[in-house]
């Protein structure tokens, strides 16, 4: 496959989803439905379960800052770099059990998914725009959700064997590597302009209202299944991979919203619907309850990830690398502060209380959103 060839549209759409889905499906959301069966073999507790959780945001917080800060990294090196500490995350999550190494090895595959995402996505975006086909993006994206529901399917098919999983998933860099690898091109990734950020109140509300709304995803996507699995493992597995599959066509249907209802209502639709799928998770007790709940986190996360970006260049017109950086920094700390808030909760009072607290959060706040709203009004 020649680099003449990767430049076909579809070519690039392929490499594209497969760079997202390493970066999120093996980078961090695979820890979600192999959850389960580590805790029951090694008696994790979950506080430290949601230690895991918190310090493999915080590595794709750190790799999201560094790409920002640092113009010179090129998308070439960052999908490189990506690809092999993603691997190397995941293939010493079976082979060093233990859990200062776990700790490290997400440290490691959260900062590896930042920098193959950002990379990855910088290459396809630019490959394709150049090509004209720069709506073909919402393929690429759509990785997020496919590796989401491809890991559920594999944890579904190795439990309990979740040594297996990390293994099968780690594995899937080998096919795609001559792909992801002939992506990116020799050229840099855009960043935060040199331009002093215009942090506007209307910038400074979506900060908080996106930040917040971090607690309940982070929340949600470290112990979804965790707390599902403990009435039906098969169904909370079903579930997530529910949850990924329509997280992959979501984000085009949620921009489509926002352009009829209003960026902003739609953003806070998104984010309500988002606690409430949250919250659920913690009271669901019979499957339809459990499969909507999963199809709630799924079919907001990546719509709401859209709205907030688009309005924060809104709120910011003459710096809107700065505010999407600014607004995703403050997303990403929440991220990290849910699965830590999440499993204390789950050891003291139970799944109801450890998912009801986030979804409130993060309900909470898009009360800041109040003021945009009565001007979409």
């Amino acid at each position: 496959m020649g680099e003449r060839r990767l430049d076909r549209p579809w070519l690039v759409v392929l490499a594209g989803a497969l760079a997202v889905l390493l970066a999120q499906g093996v980078g961090r959301f695979v820890l979600t439905p192999l959850l389960p069966p580590m805790q029951a073999e090694l008696g994790l507790d979950d506080t430290r379960a949601g230690l895991l959780g918190s310090v493999n945001f915080a590595g794709y917080l750190a790799g999201a800052v560094l790409v920002a800060l640092r113009p010179n990294l090129s998308a070439a090196a960052l999908v490189r770099w990506g690809l092999a500490l993603v691997a190397v995350g995941a293939l010493a999550m079976p082979l060093l059990v233990h859990e200062l190494a776990w700790l490290v090895a997400r440290l490691v595959a959260g900062l590896g998914g930042a920098f193959l995402f950002l990379g990855g996505v910088a290459a396809a975006a630019g490959r394709l725009a150049a090509a004209g086909h720069a709506s073909a993006m919402g393929g690429v994206l759509a990785g997020v959700g496919i590796g989401i529901a491809l890991g559920g399917a594999v944890a579904l098919a190795v439990r309990p064997g979740w040594r297996a999983g990390w293994l099968v998933m780690a594995a899937l860099a080998l096919p795609a590597a001559p792909f992801v690898l002939r992506l990116a091109p020799a050229g840099r990734v855009a960043t935060i302009p040199p331009a002093r950020l215009e942090r506007s109140p209307a910038l400074r509300r979506l900060a908080w209202a996106y930040g917040l709304s971090g607690f309940a995803f982070g929340a949600g996507a470290t112990f979804f299944v965790r707390v599902l699995a403990a009435r039906d493992p098969d169904l909370a597995t079903l579930a997530w991979i529910a949850a990924g599959l329509v997280g992959a066509v979501s984000a085009p249907l949620w921009t489509a919203a926002g352009r009829r209802l209003g960026r902003c209502p739609a953003l806070v639709a998104a984010i309500l619907l988002l606690a409430l799928g949250t919250a659920l998770t913690g009271l669901a007790a019979r499957p339809v309850a459990a499969v909507l709940a999963g199809l709630l986190l799924g079919g907001t996360f990546m719509g709401i990830t859209a709205l907030a970006l688009e309005q924060a260049r809104a709120a910011a017109p003459r710096t809107p690398a700065g505010a999407a950086a600014f607004v995703t920094g403050c997303f990403g700390l929440g991220q990290v502060a849910g699965p830590l808030l999440s499993g204390l909760l789950l050891d003291l009072a139970g799944p109801v209380a450890a998912l009801l607290a986030p979804a409130t959060i993060a309900a909470a706040g898009a009360v800041f959103l109040l003021p945009e709203l009565r001007r979409a009004g």
